[in-house]
């Protein structure tokens, strides 16, 4: 085996560990949404937690297009959340959370590539 393929494997069981808790985590938010709730918080949960394991899926097999959605959907989900939380302390536990994970999966899945 050579090293790129030992690393997207080690890059899927990662990706599938953080994917799983981001889903968990992003489902939870959901069920607790208001009728009212932000545009904005349904972009940051629909475009981060709950993209990440579909995001880590495709970037198995089409590194480039995986890597760009993880990186993107990090970014998009990083700005909506900006947006609607005011408090610092809820946007650094988002960033640390949700965003800068799936930013690194992402430039790695294109590192690899």
């Amino acid at each position: 085996m050579n090293l790129k393929l030992i690393i997207r494997y080690i890059l899927l069981s990662v990706g599938i560990i953080v994917g799983i808790f981001h889903l968990k985590q992003g489902l939870k938010a959901m069920f607790v949404f208001r009728a009212n709730e932000p545009i904005g918080m349904w972009v940051s949960i629909i475009a981060g937690p709950l993209s990440t394991l579909p995001a880590i899926l495709v970037s198995f097999f089409l590194p480039k297009i995986g890597g760009m959605w993880l990186i993107c959907g990090s970014i998009l989900s990083a700005i909506a959340f900006l947006i609607t939380t005011h408090t610092f302390r809820d946007i650094i536990w988002y960033l640390l959370g949700y965003s800068v994970p799936m930013f690194i999966l992402g430039f790695v899945a294109l590192k690899v590539k």
